[in-house]
């Protein structure tokens, strides 16, 4: 939450039904593309918020890559 938190209304059901999200998600299911994760930036304050969240999203994503792949190493 940035200062701009006092727009926040909390996280309800409404809150996590994201009309953007499913219609890329349905085109993409007509086309095949069952196996995607889609990752939507919400209320980030300008240019180097939006960076700073899309690099957030790449770090988690390839830490939990990693730790995947050190799971499978270490059953082998």
């Amino acid at each position: 939450m940035t200062y701009r938190s006092n727009y926040w209304h909390g996280i309800d059901k409404q809150d996590l039904i994201c009309p953007i999200g499913s219609y890329y998600k349905a085109n993409d299911f007509k086309k095949g593309n069952k196996d995607l994760t889609y990752f939507l930036i919400h209320q980030v304050d300008g240019a180097g918020g939006v960076a700073e969240a899309v690099l957030n999203i790449l770090l988690t994503c390839e830490n939990a890559n990693y730790e995947i792949n050190q799971k499978a190493i270490n059953q082998v």
